[in-house]
């Protein structure tokens, strides 16, 4: 693969008007100066031919003949090939290529770091280099990954309409002994949407609900009503007592909202608030 050329060198505008060559040319040899640096950058070298020279220089062959032998020449260095080249030029391409040199081996460097492999005899002074160049990947997946933490993060939702006990979760509840795990999730999602909770993970909290369900229980493994059910019974049972009906069983556990338990020593079948 052909090497790259580089496109620019630098121009010290200082220097070059307090060259003791420069100050001494006239305006028309300063253009022809600059137009041969240029081509000599971009070409590396200068042909050994007055009317070529001429020609880049844009001046008339005679002209370009007496300011050339005279002032301009001076500016150049002439090889034993004929050609000519800048000094100066030479210098800066010299430098612009190590700099070149050394950026593609921080660059494999740094590759070979990032995408795992051994670094063979790593020459003195690339400590450093290497160092900074593993700190930047680093800190670049240490961002990546944080991008794409916050991307995954979840958002607290509702009951979902749909909530599935599956085979595992049926599994995690028989496990802990909780064989009424229907029941027990019905009245985990009605009390969950009569609150409006809001869960990040709904599954997570079912689990958390089916242990304590194991932990704060009712005897014998007896499931707790949901509120849907405690409802029905209440509105069955109040039908009946209307309807003259014995109130033996008209509350659920230690009385409804709205419903207090019968006062101790009531007679069955009367109310005390009516006695």
């Amino acid at each position: 693969m052909a090497k790259q050329k580089s496109p620019a060198f630098p121009f010290y505008a200082s220097d070059f008007l307090s060259d003791l060559n420069v100050i001494v040319l006239t305006a028309d040899e300063v253009g022809a100066y600059i137009l041969l640096m240029a081509v000599c950058w971009r070409e590396t070298f200068l042909p050994d031919s007055l009317d070529e020279l001429a020609a880049i220089a844009r001046l008339q062959p005679g002209q370009f003949k007496t300011s050339w032998e005279r002032r301009l020449s001076r500016c150049f260095a002439q090889r034993d090939d004929g050609s000519w080249v800048h000094p100066r030029l030479e210098k800066e391409r010299a430098k612009q290529e190590a700099n070149a040199a050394e950026r593609s081996k921080y660059g494999k460097l740094g590759a070979k770091v990032r995408y795992g492999g051994a670094i063979a005899n790593p020459s003195p002074g690339h400590g450093e280099a290497l160092a900074k160049s593993s700190l930047s990947i680093s800190n670049s997946i240490s961002i990546s990954s944080n991008k794409e933490k916050l991307n995954k993060k979840k958002t607290a939702t509702p009951v979902p309409a749909d909530f599935p006990v599956t085979d595992k979760m049926q599994e995690f509840a028989l496990k802990l002994g909780v064989e009424t795990f229907e029941a027990e999730t019905e009245h985990f999602l009605d009390h969950h949407r009569a609150r409006g909770t809001l869960f990040k993970d709904w599954v997570a909290g079912w689990r958390t609900w089916i242990r304590n369900s194991k932990k704060f229980g009712r005897p014998n493994g007896t499931p707790r009503k949901s509120e849907s059910d405690k409802i029905r019974r209440n509105l069955q049972n109040l039908s009946d007592f209307a309807k003259g009906g014995e109130r033996a069983n008209f509350y659920e556990g230690d009385g409804s909202p709205g419903f207090p338990p019968p006062e101790s020593g009531s007679e069955p079948g009367k109310d005390p608030g009516l006695v």
